[in-house]
């Protein structure tokens, strides 16, 4: 709007790719209401997307805690034969590893959690 209040004119655009839109069917543009300039501000809102399972990931500490080589070795050894007359290869291993590390974890974490009710039951005695 010009000083005197008597021309309006749009200066508030949005700009957007063909690619982008197709994309992200979801997305949402909202012009905002004006608040200290003369200018709309605009809100570009998209949904998230779904990038499937995440992925698997060995932290370092599990490395170190007792019982976890023990773990590795025997299933490593366990899938060193053959299964309907094939080798497995390297990274089918390491495919079936996956849930009984998981398993371990999980145990060790409800481990862990028992111990520290113990340990704090047991300080609250005193």
């Amino acid at each position: 709007m010009n000083n005197s209040g008597t021309k309006l004119s749009k200066l508030d655009h949005f700009l957007l790719f063909e690619d982008v839109s197709k994309a992200l069917p979801d997305i949402r543009i909202t012009a905002l209401d004006r608040l200290w300039s003369n200018h709309n501000h605009i809100l570009l809102h998209v949904t998230k997307t779904d990038f499937g399972p995440s992925f698997f990931k060995l932290y370092n500490p599990w490395l170190y805690m007792e019982g976890f080589d023990d773990l590795i070795k025997s299933e490593w050894i366990n899938l060193d034969g053959n299964i309907n007359g094939n080798n497995l290869k390297c990274h089918e291993k390491f495919r079936s590893l996956k849930p009984k590390i998981k398993q371990w974890i999980a145990n060790a974490k409800a481990t862990d959690i028992t111990q520290k009710h113990e340990a704090l039951s047991n300080i609250s005695k005193y």
